[in-house]
């Protein structure tokens, strides 16, 4: 995520300097861009971020051993682009083995 916000800035500061106006107002269309670039990724992940805080240990390896005994490594393999954790997710619940475990996730988390 860092190199796509610094590429945003790049072409940001580009696009200013070029046009001669490096106000804030300018300047803000990098706010805009790099929400509409990750903004999605960022917000999923800060929520099950926010989740996992909430469980202790033992529900922790509780979830890691469901994880196991139903292999949802071999489905996490399958995603390709680590940088949109969250857009990256959306294609593994394909998978029905997931939706047991993010139920289960989202339970312990809520107790």
């Amino acid at each position: 995520m860092g190199l796509n916000c610094a590429k945003i800035a790049g072409e940001t500061a580009q696009q200013a300097i070029k046009r001669g106006d490096c106000s804030e107002n300018s300047l803000s269309t990098y706010q805009k861009r790099w929400k509409r670039a990750v903004g999605f990724d960022m917000t999923v992940m800060r929520q099950i971020r926010l989740m996992l805080n909430r469980l202790s240990d033992d529900e922790l390896d509780k979830i890691i051993r469901l994880c196991s005994k139903l292999h949802v490594d071999e489905t996490l393999q399958r995603v390709r682009d680590v940088d949109f954790q969250g857009k990256a997710l959306l294609p593994v619940f394909r998978n029905p083995k997931m939706w047991t475990v993010t139920f289960y996730f989202f339970l312990a988390s809520m107790m």
